[in-house]
């Protein structure tokens, strides 16, 4: 068992209390009409909601201890990222849509800000009204080491399947990083994409199974290396976004079964990571069917313009802000509630929307399909974000709400894995990152979507690995 630091008391302190109240009137009075610059007023507006947010995630965290992947932390971090820090980027390279005297920014931001704040509470007093004492169930079992190097090498060979599958149905490794709108447009697509996609990933998933033996047993090194390698190295092919995803599930086994990452490590790898998003983007580009020299060349004189620089790959990746306050300035009186339905699509997911075209669309293409069509129409869709999504299925009750649900179930799920130090905990506890990272990032059905690639192949390896019967403490490999 971890130790459980914290207190046992149902709600929060009551000074805890004060920090959304004081936001409140903060909010009041900086909203209010004033002969200020309305740039420097919302300046000062983000930098309030960086100092306020920072001391509401420090008082509503589960632990006392400081844990670099609490659900909470994570949802900080995407919050500052595509709110408060984005508008603080709107402002330095003064872009055209955003507006400081425009009130729909004022709400966006708002909104972001309201969510965040429903998120910590419910993350604070949701497992505090239903704890329960913990019960050993199956994934605290030992493993079958034989069986576990056996489905990480099936794994393997089907993921390296997937990628010969891929090259001779797309006619390229490149097949998925390529925009090719014939092949991915929302209403062409073809029905073995998806699954294609998954044999490819269950590489991934093999190295995971593969790293958990290693880091419980300390056997196998080289081959876990090899599977590491391998399973990163077919990131490179998929897209930039499976390499993120790849790598944060790694520095999260590792974390929680090997030794604690410190936030300097962390630093430096997200430093690295920004690199090779960078280097990548520009490659994608570069070999994308519709880029031709002079463009490249365009690219290049990039290189020694700072402002159009962090616009082209940093911020222009941001969208998040831009697109709430689009849909608070738009529904209902232009873009009417959806009342869930953008959650629906996970009914259906198996099915691909080539054989049935009447298949509900997530959040992020809804949005796209009524703002850009153009965009739709060409294959690709713009993030939403959870925010946006809440708001535009049930408005500000939504937001509200949805987001209390939401911090309290992720508090559940960081609870659970931490009751006990099992492997199978923490990979599934990480797949479930995944669903959380990308829904904050896109929408609710992108992010099922990504975590069903993980979950599946996770739940079926460990019901194979797992033994029948629980063993004493001292006989346990994992």
């Amino acid at each position: 068992m971890t130790r459980d630091t914290v207190a046992l008391r149902p709600f929060l302190p009551g000074w805890v209390w004060l920090i959304p109240l004081a936001a409140t009137v903060l909010f009041i009075a900086v909203l209010q009409p004033g002969p200020g610059n309305p740039a420097d007023r919302i300046v000062q507006y983000t930098v309030l909601i960086l100092i306020l947010s920072t001391a509401l995630t420090r008082a509503c965290r589960v632990q006392r201890q400081f844990d670099l992947f609490e659900p909470l932390h994570l949802a900080f971090a995407l919050f500052l990222i595509f709110y408060p820090v984005r508008a603080l980027f709107a402002v330095w390279l003064d872009e055209t849509w955003f507006d400081p005297a425009d009130a729909a920014i004022w709400r966006g931001l708002s909104a972001s800000v309201l969510g965040f704040v429903c998120f910590a509470i419910g993350y604070k007093i949701g497992p505090r009204m239903s704890a329960k004492r913990h019960k050993t169930i199956w994934l605290d079992r030992g493993w079958n080491l034989e069986r576990a190097n056996f489905v990480s090498f099936i794994f393997l060979i089907l993921g390296i399947a997937g990628f010969v599958a891929m090259d001779f149905l797309g006619g390229s490794l490149f097949f998925f990083i390529l925009v090719d709108p014939d092949i991915k447009a929302p209403g062409e697509i073809k029905a073995w994409f998806f699954y294609l996609l998954w044999m490819c990933l269950f590489l991934q998933a093999g190295a995971l199974v593969q790293l958990g033996v290693w880091l419980s047993s300390g056997r196998w090194r080289f081959r876990t290396a090899l599977y590491c390698m391998l399973a990163l190295l077919s990131t490179f092919f998929l897209a930039r976004y499976f390499t993120v995803l790849f790598v944060m599930m790694l520095a999260m086994s590792w974390h929680y079964k090997k030794r604690r990452i410190k936030a300097l490590q962390i630093t430096i790898l997200c430093l690295v990571v920004l690199g090779y998003l960078g280097v990548a983007g520009l490659y994608r580009e570069w070999i994308s069917p519709d880029y031709n020299l002079d463009q490249t060349g365009e690219l290049a004189e990039l290189a020694g313009q700072q402002d159009k620089l962090v616009l082209r790959y940093v911020v222009a990746n941001l969208e998040e802000l831009y697109n709430v306050c689009e849909v608070i300035s738009m529904a209902p009186a232009e873009f009417p509630f959806q009342y869930g339905s953008t959650f629906t699509p996970i009914i259906f997911k198996p099915i691909p929307r080539a054989l049935m075209p009447e298949k509900p669309l997530g959040a992020s293409a809804v949005f796209t399909r009524q703002f850009s069509p153009g965009t739709y129409d060409t294959g690709l869709v713009t993030g939403l974000g959870a925010w946006g999504e809440w708001y535009l299925n049930f408005s500000w009750a939504g937001l509200i709400f949805g987001f209390a649900l939401t911090g309290a179930l992720c508090s559940a799920v960081y609870r659970a894995m931490r009751a006990t130090t099992e492997f199978g905990r923490v990979l599934l506890y990480s797949s479930f990152m995944v669903v959380l990272f990308t829904w904050l990032r896109t929408d609710f059905n992108s992010g099922t979507t990504y975590g069903l690639y993980y979950f599946i192949p996770a739940i079926l390896a460990l019901a194979y690995v797992t033994k029948a019967k629980p063993e004493s403490p001292q006989a346990r490999h994992i």
